[in-house]
């Protein structure tokens, strides 16, 4: 009798454990707070073709960095310390599916006089070689860049060229840039998200700053980008959302292959307000996922979703005032996040269902355990 209950105890726990895995919500968690040093303004992608998250660049109080890093799920490695686009930040960077290559394009250094670069690397995962110095399009900061994988081309849009906004289109093949004639789209406007849509084909653009000044305008338009052919012309759809992300810039974003959604976290109002919630946008609408959980206050992070553990991986991020120039040490951040977005349910049964079983079951063994003692009672005063 008491082996019988203990094995009816033992199946109930593990259902109920099964019940709270079963129904897990898609959630944050802090994986790592080593590696690389804090710092902001650096930029992430997934390299697909070897199942790491390459990040270079960025910035801290002091200096600008030229390191290259790769994620490989459990812990960080130091590819390259130098010898490749050299120091800068506030760069775009893109993975090239089809030829195996991160391409890196622009950004700016150093803190106290900025130069402005338009000159195209690519990183194999051993190597950086330029690729294009001094070609179109013009240089430039802060533009949004995502890889088109149906036209297999790094797709650039907008940034700040250090004198004013920009909203033009180019396309990347790995030998040329070409400019990409679209219809009227968004305004001119820099430190924009940009990703892939790879379940609709096409790019889609949120937020950015409109007006480049301290505490100027900020838009939380949703756009999409269609391109029929690699060449163009491409469509600019707004998309008519009932809620959205407030108005910002600096956030991240990232495609969710696992779900099929777009995600975005963080962000600031280039003012006095920073911003620690999760989005996805499923094409249509915008949801929020988590308002206070997960890497807090944060923007200028690096951001990249890992197709095959199925997590948007982030990293680093600045916490400061943006009236606060430079920031001080201790508002840049050096952990590791990861955001886990499926959650987990069985569709046939349910919560409910599997508790109605497990209580079921613990009915039935009680009943079974009580009568195979009767019975042995019986058998025993014969």
């Amino acid at each position: 009798m008491f082996r019988t209950r203990k094995t009816i105890l033992e199946v109930s726990l593990f259902l109920f454990l099964f019940i709270g895995a079963a129904n897990a919500q898609p959630h944050w968690a802090l994986v790592a707070v080593d590696g690389p040093a804090s710092r902001s303004n650096h930029a992430m992608v997934y390299d697909s073709c070897r199942n790491v998250v390459v990040m270079y660049g960025g910035v801290d109080e002091q200096q600008a960095f030229e390191d290259t890093w790769e994620w490989d799920g459990t812990s960080w490695s130091l590819r390259a310390s130098g010898g490749g686009p050299g120091v800068r930040f506030t760069f775009s960077m893109g993975f090239d599916q089809a030829r195996c290559k991160t391409v890196l394009f622009g950004g700016n250094a150093p803190y106290n006089a900025p130069q402005y670069f338009n000159d195209t690397w690519e990183w194999d995962g051993n190597t950086w070689t330029q690729m294009c110095a001094n070609c179109a399009p013009t240089a430039r900061h802060a533009a949004g860049m995502a890889y088109h994988a149906l036209r297999q081309r790094i797709l650039l849009f907008g940034g700040w060229s250090g004198g004013s906004l920009l909203n033009d289109v180019w396309a990347w093949d790995g030998t040329t840039w070409t400019s990409i004639t679209t219809n009227s789209g968004p305004t001119p406007r820099t430190e924009t998200a940009m990703i892939y849509d790879l379940l609709q084909d096409r790019m889609v653009v949120f937020g950015g700053r409109t007006v480049p000044v301290l505490c100027g305008t900020l838009s939380n338009e949703t756009w999409e980008l269609e391109l029929p052919t690699p060449s163009g012309p491409g469509t600019w759809t707004l998309q008519t959302v009932s809620t959205s992300p407030s108005p910002r810039t600096m956030m991240g974003m990232a495609f969710d292959a696992s779900t099929g959604e777009t995600l975005l976290y963080g962000g600031s109002n280039n003012c006095d307000t920073t911003y620690h919630d999760t989005w996805s946008y499923d094409g249509s609408s915008w949801q929020l996922l988590q308002g206070q959980t997960g890497p807090g206050n944060l923007y200028w992070f690096g951001m990249a979703f890992d197709n095959v553990r199925a997590e948007t991986v982030l990293f680093g991020g600045n916490t400061a005032d943006n009236r606060a120039i430079p920031p001080a040490a201790e508002h840049f951040r050096v952990a590791t996040w990861s955001f886990d977005n499926r959650a987990y349910s069985i569709p046939a049964v349910g919560t409910w269902g599997l508790a109605a079983m497990t209580l079921l079951l613990l009915c039935v063994g009680t009943v079974v355990a009580m009568r195979r003692g009767r019975s042995l009672t019986a058998t025993n005063r014969r």
